[in-house]
């Protein structure tokens, strides 16, 4: 079973004078549900979960609120992979996205492939195993800015543990 997780601020592919999608930080939470126009899956207090589509990729959309202002939000990558390697393509076409999108992306822990355990790390054909018990962790940075001003922090990476591995941009 794949872990959803949302951590940090998250900006799409496709934004267009919004902050994300075509909401800006801030929105309430009914705004937010009348302009998004993903199928709406989940709704909580303060959280509303869509499913839609990403560079070709079936995702997890996420919103979450707080006192009903739209704060922060993921996507959550649903394809799986019976070659484990697929996730790094995946990491790589959605990359190749952001770059073009935001510029060039910054390393979180130095660079873009962290190896917790190099067992695997000579042998491109086992990275996709080394993901998912959790030896290698692929994540890129990128920034923007909000409408307000503020500075954003797109992440987005592929990590794994225990066997099951997961594709997030946050």
């Amino acid at each position: 079973m794949r872990k959803l997780f949302i951590v940090l601020f998250v900006t799409t592919v496709f934004a267009q004078n919004s902050d994300f999608r075509k909401v800006d930080f801030g929105d309430s939470y009914e705004s937010v549900k009348d302009k998004e126009t993903m199928k709406l899956v989940l709704e909580r207090e303060n959280t509303l979960m869509y499913e839609g589509n990403v560079g070709g990729i079936d995702t997890y959309l996420v919103y979450n609120f707080h006192n009903d202002s739209f704060y922060l939000s993921s996507y959550m990558f649903k394809k799986e992979h019976t070659n484990r390697n697929g996730f790094i393509d995946d990491y790589n076409s959605i990359k190749k996205l952001l770059k073009k999108k935001y510029g060039e992306e910054t390393f979180p822990f130095g660079k873009e492939y962290w190896w917790k355990n190099d067992l695997y790390q000579d042998d491109y054909e086992d990275w996709g195993v080394a993901l998912a018990v959790g030896d290698l962790q692929n994540t890129t940075s990128y920034s923007s800015k909000a409408q307000n001003g503020n500075d954003m922090e797109i992440r987005h990476g592929v990590t794994g543990s225990n066997y099951s591995i997961s594709h997030v941009i946050m």
